[in-house]
């Protein structure tokens, strides 16, 4: 059997309290003909929010563990292209990276 977690708790919490307010709003719906929706909108927001907390700890606490299988090697891509540089502003003219052809490129 999985054992209970502390956040599984305030999960379940939530719910309830959702549900109670739920039915306290109803019951003031029918008295009053009204429902208070500021009341209402603050209420599933706060809830809506710490439901989203609870599920960002719950994610975060996950083990990722790699399979046996995968190769998690880190791959080292080299360019063999020169960089690029150019005077944009107009001064003394940019100059290429040492290639095979390269120029010098007057602005």
């Amino acid at each position: 059997m999985k054992k209970i977690k502390f956040i599984d708790l305030v999960i379940v919490a939530i719910f309830i309290g959702a549900v109670l307010f739920t039915v306290k709003v109803i019951q003031m719906f029918e008295v009053q003909g009204q429902e208070p929706a500021t009341l209402v909108t603050a209420f599933f927001g706060a809830c809506v929010s710490e439901l989203a907390i609870c599920w960002r700890i719950y994610a975060g606490k996950k083990k990722i563990v790699p399979d046996d299988d995968d190769d998690l090697e880190e791959e080292v891509i080299e360019d063999d292209d020169p960089v690029v540089y150019y005077d944009l502003d107009g001064g003394s003219g940019g100059k290429c990276a040492p290639d095979a052809g390269s120029e010098e490129v007057s602005g």
